[in-house]
């Protein structure tokens, strides 16, 4: 009499290990990645790009405001750029620069952004979205300022930064955000020291990066600067994957069914 239980939970347990490996799957962007249309490591040549990762359709949009032209040379010309990183071999980074936008108002003027949307809701671990190179050369030259925010759909969602005492919290511009203090060299063993690691509140689906060259009530003209955006690793929301309970249900429902079924015909 106990035949039926034991095919159910024979059959159930594999099909219940396999749903569980697919919710926990895990996706990048990899910026040096050839599914990226205009995406290679030559660089965007356009003020977008869309690229399909395992997780699905992320598109890269970036725009410039003001005096911030979105050109350094240096970093190959139009930004955002896929570009090797710095001292570290041959992974690939996007750039983001600016050039001639030295902000002196409290205003959001002269400044560059780039957005990142993803098609489906996503959670990112605590550092997945790291900014390098957020350093200061001198009040009177450049001084790197970044601000990040996200959101879910409408709804914003909360951020935190990562630093360390290259860097001070700050809110300038009407934006919180972190802002270099120290110059710190872009390669060798202190090349770290100038990452500043973003972590977020909740799932998201939309990141937008500010990017300000200059710091805020000092003189002087503003030279083409800009910071790098490492790979970024991401897994579907919980909220948009069912839940392990759901999948159970189903299961055992459908398999169930199917036994009722049998049994019927054979009386």
């Amino acid at each position: 009499m106990f035949l039926p239980q034991l095919v159910l939970q024979r059959t159930l347990t594999p099909l219940l290990l396999l749903a569980a490996v697919s919710v926990a799957s895990a996706s990048r962007i990899d910026w040096e990645d050839g599914n990226w249309n205009g995406g290679t490591a030559n660089g965007f040549t356009s003020g977008s790009a869309t690229g399909t990762t395992t997780g699905g359709a992320v598109t890269v949009n970036w725009a410039h405001f003001g005096t911030a032209d979105g050109v350094h040379s240096g970093l190959g010309g139009i930004q955002p750029r896929i570009s090797q990183t710095v001292g570290s071999g041959t992974d690939g980074v996007l750039t983001l620069a600016t050039q001639g936008d030295r902000n002196t108002t409290s205003t959001l003027l002269n400044y560059t952004t780039l957005t990142i949307t993803f098609a489906n809701l996503v959670g990112l671990a605590n550092g997945a979205l790291t900014l390098q190179d957020v350093d200061s050369n001198s009040v009177t030259s450049w001084q790197d300022f970044v601000a990040v925010k996200a959101f879910n759909g409408a709804d914003p969602v909360g951020v935190t930064y990562d630093i360390l005492a290259a860097h001070a919290f700050t809110t300038s511009f009407g934006l919180n955000g972190v802002r270099g203090v120290q110059n710190v060299a872009n390669s060798g063993a202190t090349q770290a020291n100038a990452d500043v690691g973003v972590n977020f509140g909740g799932d998201l689906n939309k990141i937008v990066i500010y990017f300000f060259q200059g710091p805020l009530l000092t003189s002087g003209t503003g030279t083409e600067h800009g910071v790098w955006l490492k790979d970024i690793d991401y897994t579907a929301a919980a909220s948009s994957v069912p839940e392990p309970s759901t999948v159970t249900l189903a299961l055992v429902g459908s398999l169930g069914f199917l036994f009722l079924r049998r049994k019927k015909k054979q009386a």
